[in-house]
């Protein structure tokens, strides 16, 4: 057998493509902008939109997304992921618009989620959005309506994501206290309403702590690396 390879890419063998807003925070394994999150090579992307942009969406900041889509697709990479759950609100567009496939957030994996969980149980949400996520743009871009049952929980309680990361007032995180309190917010909604059955982390920055969520829970979580494991695995099957 002969194998033959022709050229075209800036370069080969990363597989997956990642988006990620211009932030400057600390970062950890478990957090999509951290490399060694993955056990697959990746390739970055800034996306050069201001801290906040979903709460003013317009054609420019969509033009700024799509563009950096676009050049990680020039670049060689056979499918992008991101590193904004939020960026859920221009997945189909962006869909229509790429060659390869595109999946922008956790929060696509709901309606699924659901399904496996069964209605009688409720998907526990944990969004850096907070309550706008209840707006339809985020909700109906992710396929979630209103027949799906499921729950919220604010990030805008916890003290060291706000500080550290929506405002990036310091520049030093508290793992330890940043844990406990996303742990905190988990167990809340689950003491406010027992029917959860499973936990979506839709915001990049929390995956690092899914681990510790479903220990002090005992529920399943699914995040952003879950998602990306899954699109590497279907661009690259194992062989048995």
């Amino acid at each position: 057998m002969t194998n033959m390879i022709s050229g075209g890419t800036a370069f080969g063998g990363v597989p997956i493509g990642i988006l990620l807003l211009n932030a400057r925070y600390p970062l950890m394994p478990g957090n999509m902008a951290h490399a060694a999150s993955f056990d697959f090579p990746v390739r970055y992307k800034v996306v050069d939109l201001p801290t906040g942009w979903w709460q003013d969406l317009n054609e420019e900041k969509y033009q700024t997304f799509i563009g950096a889509a676009k050049e990680l697709q020039d670049e060689g990479v056979r499918a992008i992921t991101t590193g904004c759950g939020l960026f859920v609100v221009w997945q189909e567009r962006a869909a229509e618009e790429l060659d390869i496939p595109i999946c922008t957030s956790p929060l696509l994996m709901a309606p699924m989620l659901s399904k496996i969980i069964g209605r009688q149980k409720k998907l526990g949400i944990i969004t850096a959005a907070g309550r706008r996520l209840k707006e339809p743009h985020f909700l109906d871009a992710s396929g979630i309506d209103e027949n799906m049952p499921f729950v919220i929980g604010e990030l805008d309680t916890c003290s060291e994501f706000m500080d550290c990361i929506r405002f990036q007032r310091k520049m030093e995180m508290d793992t330890v206290r940043f844990q406990q309190q996303v742990v905190q917010i988990a167990k809340d909604m689950i003491d406010k309403d027992p029917a959860i059955g499973a936990f979506l982390l839709e915001c990049s920055d929390i995956p690092p702590f899914a681990a510790a969520i479903s220990e002090e829970t005992g529920l399943p979580v699914f995040d952003f690396i879950a998602m990306a494991d899954l699109m590497y695995r279907a661009l690259v099957p194992r062989t048995y």
